[in-house]
């Protein structure tokens, strides 16, 4: 019986490597996507989108985030300035794309 739990013990290792790669890999996708498709003036805002990857218990949580303070009004725009999306675009283009690389473990 210990036998067969090291196996399962090292199945569910290899499965949350191959989890963790795929969704690192799939946000890394959305990150470079979003910033092709970000507004630039400056570039200053397009230089500090980033990533970041959290376990949370069994969850593995990948996020694109703007290092801006007004990285949500250029997404969602304001009463004074339009939208310009560059965040949800690239998820949405990317969705299958997403759901491949974690299903393949990032490859």
């Amino acid at each position: 019986m210990a036998i067969l739990q090291d196996n399962v013990s090292s199945i569910v290792a290899i499965m949350e490597q191959k989890a963790f790669r795929g969704v690192t890999a799939a946000t890394l996708l959305v990150e470079t996507d979003t910033k092709l498709g970000a507004p630039v003036k400056t570039g200053h805002h397009r230089r500090l989108i980033h990533h970041k990857i959290e376990r949370i218990g069994n969850l593995i949580k990948g996020s694109v985030i703007s290092g801006t303070d007004y990285g949500i009004y250029l997404e969602m725009g304001t009463r004074h300035m339009a939208a310009r999306p560059h965040f949800r675009p690239a998820l949405d283009r990317n969705q299958g794309n997403i759901l491949r690389l974690i299903a393949a473990g990032g490859a």
